[in-house]
């Protein structure tokens, strides 16, 4: 009995500790991650009634393709403050993911 108090001693601490920890490391986070530039490259025609894009943070070769509505499409830009993709990225990122899947083409 006489180990009881000094383990939930102990275990108020570290929970203390954690909660201190997490509270000081939340703001760092989010003002390191909002810091974080986003982009977007469209992949559907302009007609077409859902948005087709690749969303990256970050690093535009590391992306998740989404659909949504136009209007949320440009609440969702608007939001994250997008960097929409140009010509010259997206070539950069499909060369990228051709070397991913079929290794360095080129010639030595």
């Amino acid at each position: 009995m006489s180990g009881m108090p000094v383990a939930n001693h102990s275990f108020n601490i570290t929970k203390t500790w954690f909660k201190q920890l997490n509270n000081m490391t939340a703001n760092i986070n989010k003002n390191k991650f909002n810091a974080f530039t986003r982009y977007v490259r469209v992949r559907s025609a302009p007609e077409d009634i859902f948005v087709e894009f690749d969303f990256a943070i970050e690093y535009p070769e590391l992306y998740v393709e989404l659909a949504l509505p136009k209007a949320a499409f440009e609440l969702f830009c608007k939001h994250n403050n997008v960097v929409h993709m140009d010509e010259d990225m997206a070539k950069k990122v499909d060369e990228d993911a051709q070397k991913w899947r079929f290794g360095d083409t080129r010639k030595i």
